[in-house]
């Protein structure tokens, strides 16, 4: 598994079948995306709603042209 820091307190985390964007606070970290083979694209409610994603935190694949991380 690799880490990459990210700005605000934000860690992507990669593996080689998927990764997830946390967020670290109050020495706690937290998954608000998570990203899985074969799976919807899943996020936390503040995620989706700061970007006017669904509100159910759930994007299905085929709505899912590239994701960007950076």
């Amino acid at each position: 598994m690799e880490r990459i820091s990210a700005a605000s307190n934000l860690i992507i985390e990669v593996q080689p079948e998927s990764w997830r964007l946390l967020i670290n606070g109050n020495e706690t970290e937290r998954v608000l995306v998570e990203a899985l083979p074969g799976e919807p694209l899943r996020y936390v409610s503040s995620f989706g709603s700061n970007r006017q994603l669904p509100a159910s935190g759930i994007l299905e694949q085929d709505s899912i042209q590239r994701i960007v991380l950076g």
